[in-house]
């Protein structure tokens, strides 16, 4: 049995400490597809900036189009990117996510007051499954101590549902003025138990 995921607008609007609008995330709204529109490498190989790393089952990444009836499209959204399971595992080890790293200094830069608990970040975007269930979106701080901000989310099958993520700022955050990872975004279409688990 195929399953397939469909993320449209990943992070399409960003709210950075009350400065609606500023939007970390690049190609959030799908359009680019410069290394093509289909593919099953683990990587890069389909909407630029996201990355889709999986293991233990086969997946095919790819830009899809959406229709006049999809819910993102009213929205002005045209894309979204699609994982198709092509072999599947019960193995515990088994994953499947959706992955965009953000510049550091693009986050110390965006005007989020990110050492304070008054300020906000928010990402949002639409997802749709071909299975009902409950899957995951975390955000990922790198620089200093690593903080982890994750959020299960529940779908209908076959019917799009928009995602909505605030994430507080914390005395404890820090992000360098360079190019290197400062934030990372994750879809989690599938994570076997070893990632789920407490240990």
């Amino acid at each position: 049995m195929s399953r397939s995921r469909d993320f449209a607008d990943l992070a399409g609007s960003a709210d950075a400490g009350g400065i609606t609008g500023r939007n970390l995330v690049i190609n959030g709204a799908l359009t680019l597809a410069q290394r093509g529109t289909s593919s099953t490498a683990n990587g890069y190989g389909s909407c630029d900036r996201f990355k889709v790393e999986y293991g233990g089952a086969g997946v095919t990444h790819s830009q899809e189009s959406l229709s006049s009836s999809d819910s993102p499209y009213s929205e002005g959204f045209r894309n979204a990117i699609k994982l198709t399971n092509t072999s599947t595992s019960s193995a515990t080890s088994a994953y499947a996510q959706i992955y965009q790293a953000i510049e550091a200094q693009n986050v110390a830069g965006s005007g989020w007051n990110y050492t304070s608990t008054s300020s906000s970040v928010t990402y949002q975007f639409w997802a749709k499954s071909s299975l009902a269930g409950t899957y995951t979106t975390f955000l990922r701080t790198n620089d200093g101590t690593a903080y982890l901000y994750s959020k299960d989310f529940t779908l209908v099958a076959d019917t799009w549902k928009k995602i909505t993520c605030t994430v507080l700022g914390n005395s404890n955050l820090v992000f360098n003025n360079d190019s290197g990872e400062g934030l990372a975004l994750f879809v989690v279409p599938h994570y076997g138990t070893d990632y789920t688990t407490s240990g």
